[in-house]
């Protein structure tokens, strides 16, 4: 039986962001691709074991750690991870989380979705800034194949941490097909958040990367024309972080921007669904997968003039620099009160998804897990 582990350690459910939705989509495709002679073992904190089943084809290992617990996470992860790996006579490990066992009896790949840690150190306290920048700086240099999750992931992993471009596999995120939900369920969403408001709807963690002031400032200057238009704003992060946005909403005085609660996947899509325009303001993102998500749920999107949504929009990119409020303020005035234009905004965008899909991403993981064996 050959084995390939699956490092789950930084997975913090509800808030890791796209980086949850990557691990579950990605071994869901992976499991019915196995060989007969193929398992999967996955190394699990004891707070996110409850994400994943067994099966004949899938072990699960729950390691003695809350994920959330970054410094007992990277000691674990270097000390009985590599006890388990050996005892389990797992051939390669994929950590699908940045970082991995800088020292394992087993092949190692790594996948890299950012170097938000270079691009924006103000993300991080010092301490914490220096041991994760330590720890990924590492990982990177010891894998013996890297997964990045765009081109221009790879790009930044070979010009900043010097890795030759030969080891790194770019590898797509997918999206999950949309369900068309029931006039009742749509209308519960959406008295519910916007009391059946027109509304712009954001999906960001609660980084100062990802540009909240930008938005808010758009936001103001829409609404004066567009006086029962509300912006949603749906996201993770940092306890510290969040109050931080608070604070900058209540100085603004805007009742109508409201920060939601962790969103259950059918308020998720009901509200991509029904929004006037999706936005993604970020100053820097590794991929971009709620940008998937709003296209593929008919939403039209306005994004960011950054390397990756140039990447991933290409020719059908609605794009705004990042700082440049007046820039935003007049492309959404322009969807928001155009049918037509918004019409063929989504129509055109709805395009792209044909090169993304979770089921290759799996399938390419999975060759190069197999090709560990190979080396």
């Amino acid at each position: 039986m050959k084995r390939y582990g699956i490092n789950l350690l930084y997975l913090t459910p509800q808030q890791v962001g796209g980086t949850q939705t990557y691990a579950e989509e990605l071994i869901k495709n992976i499991i019915p691709n196995l060989h007969t002679d193929e398992q999967l073992v996955l190394y699990c904190a004891k707070n996110n074991a409850h994400l994943f089943k067994e099966n004949q084809q899938v072990r699960i290992r729950v390691l003695p750690i809350d994920s959330s617990n970054y410094v007992t996470r990277y000691i674990i992860e270097n000390t009985f991870l590599p006890t388990l790996l050996f005892e389990d006579k797992v051939e390669a490990l994929l950590s699908l989380g940045y970082t991995k066992p800088l020292i394992s009896t087993c092949k190692n790949v790594v996948t890299i979705h950012d170097l938000n840690w270079y691009y924006h150190p103000e993300n991080y306290s010092p301490i914490n800034g220096f041991i994760w920048k330590l720890i990924c700086v590492l990982s990177a240099k010891t894998a013996d194949k890297i997964i990045a999750i765009s081109s221009t992931t790879k790009s930044s992993i070979v010009n900043i941490l010097k890795i030759p471009s030969n080891i790194i596999e770019v590898i797509y995120h997918g999206y999950i097909k949309p369900i068309q939900y029931d006039q009742k369920s749509v209308n519960e969403v959406l008295s519910k958040y916007v009391n059946n408001n027109p509304y712009i709807f954001s999906v960001l963690s609660h980084y100062p990367h990802k540009n909240i002031e930008t938005l808010i400032q758009s936001f103001i200057k829409v609404k004066k024309k567009n006086r029962n238009l509300k912006l949603l704003i749906a996201g993770t992060g940092t306890s510290k972080a969040k109050q931080d946005r608070v604070a900058y909403i209540s100085q603004k005085n805007q009742n109508d921007v409201a920060l939601l609660p962790y969103l259950s996947k059918t308020e998720l899509e009901i509200l991509y669904q029904n929004c006037m325009v999706y936005i993604s303001p970020s100053k820097y993102e590794g991929f971009g997968l709620p940008i998937l998500e709003a296209i593929s749920n008919k939403a039209p999107v306005i994004a960011s003039n950054i390397p990756v949504y140039r990447e991933i929009l290409g020719s059908k990119a609605m794009l705004f620099k990042p700082t440049d409020v007046n820039e935003l303020s007049k492309i959404v005035e322009k969807i928001i009160s155009h049918v037509d234009i918004r019409s063929k905004t989504i129509q055109s965008q709805h395009g792209i998804l044909k090169k993304f899909s979770w089921k290759i991403s799996a399938l390419k993981t999975l060759d190069t897990i197999r090709s560990m064996n190979q080396k």
